[in-house]
């Protein structure tokens, strides 16, 4: 398990800077999204319920304590059970689908705001701004992975199979670059 980046990337969805992972976190970021990628009304509702879905699944999996918050150590322990189930799994089940790779299509379909089936600019720094990374940073994180100036599911979900499993160095690392 690498800590650092999963602190990154725990850094990246606590929204207000507080320490700890919380329901607001996430309603905050479906918030700006929504203002940003200037939604139709519908899809506010939608994209509000998905953020608030992905918080509780979190939560649910996450708040040892159930406490309603998750803490920097209640999420690594967390991943660190995850990922060694997840490896194994891996071996013994070739038709396994890890958990990690559904939380990336639904990644995908949050970033795809205008669902065309890739990832433009725009929307990933929409994302990533939400996040609170600056639009320099989002941008070059876009250049780094989507040299071609769109992403694709399956290289998005490869990508954030990358960021969980393979070596630093890997351009999954640059997606949740803070």
């Amino acid at each position: 398990m690498n800590a650092t980046r999963l602190t990154r990337l725990f850094n990246v969805l606590d929204a207000d800077g507080n320490g700890l992972l919380e329901a607001a976190d996430f309603d905050r970021v479906a918030t700006e999204l929504t203002r940003s990628q200037a939604l139709a009304e519908g899809s506010q509702a939608s994209l509000g319920q998905r953020y608030r879905h992905l918080w509780e699944t979190l939560a649910a999996a996450c708040d040892a304590n159930r406490d309603g918050r998750v803490t920097l150590q209640e999420w690594l322990a967390h991943h660190e059970a995850l990922l060694d189930s997840d490896r194994r799994l891996r071996v013994e089940q070739p038709a396994y689908r890890s958990p990690i790779e559904t939380t990336a299509r639904f990644l995908f379909d949050v970033l795809d705001a205008n669902q065309d089936g890739r990832i433009s600019r725009e929307e990933y720094r929409a994302f990533a701004t939400a996040h609170g990374l600056s639009p320099d940073v989002a941008d070059q994180a876009f250049e780094k992975v989507a040299p071609h100036g769109f992403l694709r599911r399956e290289e998005l979900v490869d990508m954030v199979l990358e960021f969980y499993f393979a070596d630093e160095d890997c351009l999954g690392t640059w997606l949740f670059n803070k």
